[in-house]
């Protein structure tokens, strides 16, 4: 079974024009559980190891949209 963490990584790996909150917003993630659920070390972990600049500029928009975004 696939970790939260390691699933939304292939995720946003493989939706690679998700750039900009409307592109998250029409994905209609559930913020609240993601930040109850999520580790926030390991997500950064298992980010290094696809070792994409291009996923971890991804991944920095998606959770700063987490931190300051209280539902889509």
């Amino acid at each position: 079974m696939v970790e939260p963490e390691k699933a939304l990584l292939d995720f946003l790996y493989f939706h690679s024009k998700a750039r900009e909150m409307a592109d998250f917003e029409s994905y209609r993630f559930n913020l609240a559980q993601m930040r109850a659920d999520l580790d926030r070390e390991k997500l950064a972990a298992y980010c290094a190891l696809f070792a994409s600049s291009a996923l971890t500029k991804r991944l920095s928009t998606f959770t700063n949209i987490l931190d300051h975004v209280e539902s889509f």
